[in-house]
């Protein structure tokens, strides 16, 4: 896995590296995109919202709340669209990644970090630390993954 050149960047692999507020900023893009992807379905299928709605036993307000990005939509609803859209485990899957995004964003720290390192010696820091994290899919199932690296400078 190749390190990404900034705080934020598409890796060879189509995963994405996130730090900071760029972990958020990724977080709501995949939602975005998993709804835009949600409603193009929806539209190939020549079903309104309403009849979406119907036919996964969810709300309009709901089909609505999906297809802007709103976060904290089901698992159980991705399943249900995906299934009724034959979707092919694609919607469930982009839930996933996005789910995963925002479980990054939630615990990710902006910018170097300092670990408490007992065996530093008094009047010295520990060696500053930076954590990345990338996201991407498994290249044989197709399932999320997400790999996080903990950095270290070298003592000097």
């Amino acid at each position: 896995m190749t390190p990404a050149p900034a705080a934020t960047g598409h890796h060879p692999g189509g995963g994405h590296h996130a730090t900071g507020p760029a972990a958020a900023q990724a977080a709501r893009a995949a939602r975005l995109e998993l709804g835009r992807h949600l409603a193009r379905l929806r539209n190939q299928a020549s079903l309104t919202q309403r009849q979406l709605a119907r036919h996964t036993g969810y709300s309009p307000s709901v089909i609505a709340a999906a297809e802007t990005g709103q976060p904290h939509i089901s698992a159980r609803f991705w399943q249900q669209a995906d299934d009724h859209l034959n979707a092919s485990g694609q919607l469930t899957t982009a839930h996933q990644r996005a789910r995963l995004l925002d479980q990054w964003a939630r615990h990710q720290h902006p910018g170097p970090q300092h670990d408490p390192d007992p065996g530093t010696p008094p009047g010295r820091t520990a060696n500053p630390t930076i954590t990345t994290a990338a996201i991407g899919a498994c290249p044989s199932c197709g399932h999320p993954l997400a790999v996080t690296a903990h950095l270290t400078a070298p003592a000097t």
